[in-house]
């Protein structure tokens, strides 16, 4: 509701959610969780004695395959049930946020 009301989105017009279209609201879920086990299978997989250089190919591969999951979950949410939009659109935006950055990158490699 907050969400619609800063998007000046009439309340009213937000979608119900029924049995019919209660199955797309798992695709962003789905692809957020599948995208972080393969994220932390992939990175937890580095050979821990590596140098930074070394660890960084597979930190690359790894958030490459879960922003390839998010921007999936997104697209096939927008594509199959586009008045979930807005719910696309904040997977958009957390792939935004989990942009790497040296703090994030040496965080995530420990």
């Amino acid at each position: 509701m907050i969400l619609a009301y800063m998007f000046g989105i009439d309340p009213a017009r937000l979608p119900e959610i029924d049995g019919s279209n209660a199955v797309y609201l798992a695709i962003p879920f789905i692809a957020l969780l599948v995208g972080q086990w393969l994220f932390k299978k992939l990175v937890n997989g580095v050979d821990p004695k590596l140098s930074f250089e070394d660890k960084l190919p597979t930190y690359t591969t790894a958030a490459i395959v879960r922003w390839a999951m998010l921007e999936g979950g997104a697209l096939l949410l927008v594509i199959l049930a586009p008045e979930f939009f807005l719910i696309g659109l904040l997977l958009i935006l957390y792939m935004v946020w989990l942009r790497p950055t040296r703090f994030r990158i040496e965080s995530e490699l420990v």
